[in-house]
């Protein structure tokens, strides 16, 4: 059997529920890991695109040498067509 002072801390402890973290924390949490994800979304999205038009920049590069190389050649054959006698 319990005493009065047992009887009242019991009361106590079951009347004051445990904390719950308000909506506030949880948003506030919740908008720091969303900032942070954002960051790292944004700096890996920077660096790939850095890449991307890098990339895109050297295929250019390469198809106007490609190119170059086949005008010459194709001028070369008329040339050599044209000097031919007939």
């Amino acid at each position: 059997m319990k005493t009065g002072a047992e009887a009242k801390d019991v009361c106590w402890n079951v009347s004051q529920p445990p904390k719950i973290p308000s909506q506030n924390d949880a948003q506030e949490g919740s908008s720091f890991s969303l900032h942070l994800f954002r960051r790292a979304l944004k700096e890996t999205l920077a660096s790939f695109q850095k890449l991307l038009l890098e990339d895109t920049r050297n295929l250019h590069i390469e198809v106007l040498r490609r190119f170059h190389m086949q005008e010459m050649e194709m001028s070369s054959a008329v040339s050599s067509f044209s000097a031919k006698p007939s």
